[in-house]
Parts: structure tokens; C-alpha cells; sequence
């Protein structure tokens, strides 16, 4: 599961987050950028 957390002052500003056995993990490089493109692909429909 992922979570995406905004900033407050800056909604442009996101950071990805991944759930893990061990708890919560930043998400970055090819990763972010496939789900943050999947999610945007969603929003079009």
C-alpha cells in the first residue's frame, strides 16, 4: 500500500510513502515515478 502525504504550505511538494512489514518507507527514483504516474493516469479518467 502507498501513501501520499502533501505539504501543507506547497501541494506540489509530495513525498511517497510505502507500507512495509517493518512500518512506513520513502519511495524514490523509478519507484516514485511510476506510481505517481499511474496515479495522475487515474486522475485523467
Amino acid at each position: 500500500m502507498y501513501y501520499l502525504v502533501e505539504n501543507v504550505d506547497d501541494p506540489s511538494e509530495v513525498l511517497l510513502l510505502r507500507e512495509t512489514a517493518g512500518g512506513l518507507e520513502t519511495v524514490e527514483g523509478e519507484e516514485f515515478q511510476r506510481v505517481i504516474a499511474a496515479l495522475e493516469e487515474d486522475a485523467a479518467e
